[in-house]
């Protein structure tokens, strides 16, 4: 009886240890927790969505694999070819940042359309290609959320 109750000690310590995600989100390869939203909002709205809801932010990609994770989940949940991860145009319109203030350390543009001015706002991930490409924040489009 004692090793049963030790036992059951043991695997409940570890599965608390263990980092799950919360329901209906992937653990990416990165060990973050991915949602893919299908429905649609604004660059600037599904941030704030995936702050005051979800606890995270829009996605940031920092390396291939975790872009290659994306694009194989996305065809899953998404109709449409573009979503919204986290990039977007600084205020003053220099270069690209993250939503959630991490590094842009890893880039995945379509060649030639890496746009850098106000008037492109959002970045936009395609499901077909994997690439991004800058479009205007007004858009509505589905979005992924790291959580």
């Amino acid at each position: 009886m004692f090793m049963f109750v030790f036992s059951l000690f043991i695997f409940g310590s570890i599965r608390l240890l263990a980092k799950t995600c919360p329901i209906d989100t992937l653990e990416g390869p990165d060990e973050k927790c991915y949602g893919f939203f299908p429905y649609g909002f604004f660059h600037n709205e599904s941030e704030h969505l995936c702050t005051d809801f979800y606890g995270g932010n829009l996605a940031s990609i920092h390396n291939e694999e975790t872009n290659e994770f994306i694009k194989n989940n996305s065809v899953f949940f998404f109709d449409s070819d573009d979503f919204w991860i986290g990039g977007k145009i600084g205020e003053n319109g220099e270069g690209w940042l993250w939503s959630d203030k991490s590094s842009f350390d890893y880039r995945n543009f379509y060649k030639g359309r890496r746009p850098s001015s106000k008037s492109y706002f959002g970045l936009a991930f395609n499901k077909n290609t994997g690439k991004w490409h800058g479009i205007k924040n007004e858009t509505v489009l589905p979005y992924v959320c790291t959580i």
